[in-house]
């Protein structure tokens, strides 16, 4: 899949279990309770993905790109998945500022992407743009390290 008409990115395709609207920019990770011998192929580990959460915050599936924006879950999903130096729009919460440059990483008690540090070990982005505080989740350009 070509994104933004000059880049290519990887991109899989992965089960979405959760119930809700997809959103252009917003982030999955593989689900952790999932087995590898359920009887349903597309709900096994590695295959199923949903919204970040506490238990698979450092298991990174990939974005959603703007193509899949409006679907609805369960579904089947195209996922981008970014290798290190590939440039994205990912959904950033506002509710702590982000300068272009800062670090940022999954959380999951917001769903997107916070300010981070390069300490704590998940998969990190440096953002492009600025993400002032207001309360909202903004899609932000940032790239993969």
């Amino acid at each position: 899949m070509q994104y933004s008409g000059s880049q290519d990115l990887k991109t899989i395709r992965r089960y979405f279990t959760g119930t809700t609207t997809i959103r252009k920019g917003q982030i999955f990770h593989y689900d952790q309770a999932a087995t590898k011998t359920d009887a349903d192929p597309k709900l096994r580990l590695g295959q199923a993905v949903q919204a970040v959460a506490a238990g698979n915050v450092k298991f990174f599936a990939g974005v959603a790109p703007e193509s899949e924006a409006g679907k609805v879950g369960p579904c089947f999903v195209e996922l981008l998945q970014p290798q290190s130096g590939d440039v994205l729009d990912v959904e950033v919460d506002g509710t702590a500022d982000v300068a272009a440059g800062d670090f940022l990483e999954p959380d999951n008690t917001k769903g997107a992407l916070v300010k981070g540090t390069a300490a704590d070990g998940d998969i990190l982005f440096i953002a492009f743009e600025a993400n002032t505080t207001d309360n909202v989740k903004t899609v932000n350009r940032v790239q993969k390290v």
